[in-house]
């Protein structure tokens, strides 16, 4: 009897699965939505022509926003403009209008939607997740497939020539600079001299190293908040004696502006064996160097960017890179989700790992390239602080005030001025420029309105 009772239990157990079982079904998402985008093609190659093949009745309607990506002034404004007139369901923004648009309750909360799809965010760089939470108050409002990061690569080879200790993660930028100064004046006259540290053809110059020096330490040369040019203060002065230094003794090579081309970057002294170090803030640089040491026969390794002595942990260039999220106003919230999801999904990141030039979000896919870790990317912790600027600052006059320092950078590698000098002089000159670029824009932007 009681085998008889088990086997007909078993039996009304296994009916009701099968009926709960047929009663359950995927319904398959469909709706439209608009995505932003930079382009059509970009779009299309990166995840447009993949996503349709796997959700086919989700229609996508790219939305250009390469017509308002170039301007300079006004930006926020003309960026809200566009999205109150275009109404896109997925958001393509950068770090700041992110944090903007999360403070304005102009983004949907991604935690329900998570937990109803049973979506895992265990690999995804947890460095990331905080960030993106810290930036919308505790809340995730978006999901970035890649982060960029800088590194410092070194030539093993010279380090073993000269017996000089290796670089070490977690060096300063004073740390690096006297480790490159111990390469000056070696390997003889300028045809066949070997340089303490080179850069992107288009950061080796003054005023590029002296910024880069001052984001790291988060020294800000400008006061968005008053709206003050600062650039004449003593770590300023600092900075910008070390940087010239550096130049006039060789051990960094200098390109001038009309010499900062892709071409240049190919006869770059790191590439070819002749400089000891190499400061990358692009990670898709990584294959170049690798293939240029094979070629010219050189062994290389690399530690983490330079950092500020005061938080050494953290990041100055580890950053998400287009972070992906929806409308709250957004009709068609769970298609907007089904892009978002695989886009940064484990499966996406799989496909992309091989032939992706960023960092992707999702870890454990891009381990190593020709037996050199990249964990070294991932070493450092995202400043949830780092030092940007108002976008209410006129792009135009980040540009002119860079011209106008590089200037009286050179007038100082000259010995035409003191660091003091200089600086003084920049600032003074810097406030005009900025006030000229506010008024401009404000009369710009009258003139729209009538």
């Amino acid at each position: 009897m009681n085998r008889l009772y088990k086997t007909i239990m078993v039996c009304v157990i296994i009916i009701v699965m099968l009926a709960g079982c047929s009663q359950v079904k995927h319904i398959p998402v469909k709706g439209n939505i608009k995505v932003m985008a930079f382009g059509e093609d970009s779009y299309r190659t990166e995840y447009g022509d993949l996503f349709q093949l796997k959700y086919p009745d989700i229609e996508v309607e790219q939305v250009d926003m390469s017509q308002i990506s170039g301007e300079n002034d006004n930006r926020e404004a003309k960026f809200q403009e566009w999205l109150d007139r275009e109404k896109p369901d997925v958001l393509r923004l950068r770090q700041d209008q992110y944090e903007m648009l999360a403070k304005q309750g102009a983004l949907y909360d991604l935690d329900s939607l998570i937990v109803e799809s049973k979506y895992s965010l265990k690999s995804i760089h947890p460095g990331i997740l905080s960030l993106l939470k810290a930036k919308g108050a505790g809340q995730l409002y978006g999901l970035a497939p890649h982060y960029s990061s800088a590194a410092l690569f070194y030539n093993t080879d010279l380090f073993d020539k000269y017996k000089i200790e290796y670089p070490k993660d977690n060096m300063s930028w004073r740390e690096v600079f006297e480790l490159a100064q111990r390469f000056t004046n070696k390997g003889g006259d300028d045809n066949n001299r070997e340089y303490g540290i080179s850069f992107l053809p288009w950061n080796a110059n003054p005023v590029s190293l002296m910024n880069k020096v001052q984001g790291t330490e988060k020294i800000a040369y400008i006061d968005d908040q008053n709206m003050k040019v600062q650039i004449n203060t003593e770590p300023s002065r600092q900075i910008a004696n070390t940087v010239v230094q550096l130049f006039q003794k060789k051990v960094i090579k200098e390109l001038k502006s009309n010499e900062a081309t892709y071409e240049a970057w190919t006869k770059n002294d790191f590439l070819n064996g002749k400089a000891a170090m190499l400061y990358v803030d692009d990670f898709s640089f990584i294959n170049d160097v690798n293939n240029y040491a094979k070629v010219n026969s050189f062994n290389w390794s690399m530690v983490t960017e330079p950092v500020n002595p005061a938080s050494p942990d953290l990041s100055s260039s580890l950053n998400p890179v287009d972070i992906y999220a929806i409308n709250s106003k957004s009709a068609n919230i769970h298609a907007a989700w089904e892009f978002i999801q695989y886009i940064n999904s484990d499966e996406m990141a799989k496909l992309k790992s091989k032939s992706s030039l960023q960092l992707l979000s999702r870890m454990g896919y891009q381990t190593e390239l020709d037996g050199h870790s990249l964990d070294t990317y991932a070493k450092l912790n995202f400043d949830e602080n780092y030092l940007s600027y108002s976008g209410k600052i006129p792009t135009s006059f980040h540009i002119n005030f860079s011209n106008l320092l590089n200037d009286k950078l050179q007038e100082v590698m000259q010995s035409k001025k003191s660091v003091e000098e200089a600086l003084q002089d920049a600032q003074m000159k810097g406030q005009v420029l900025l006030d000229e670029a506010i008024v401009r824009s404000k009369i710009v932007e009258e003139e729209k309105i009538k």
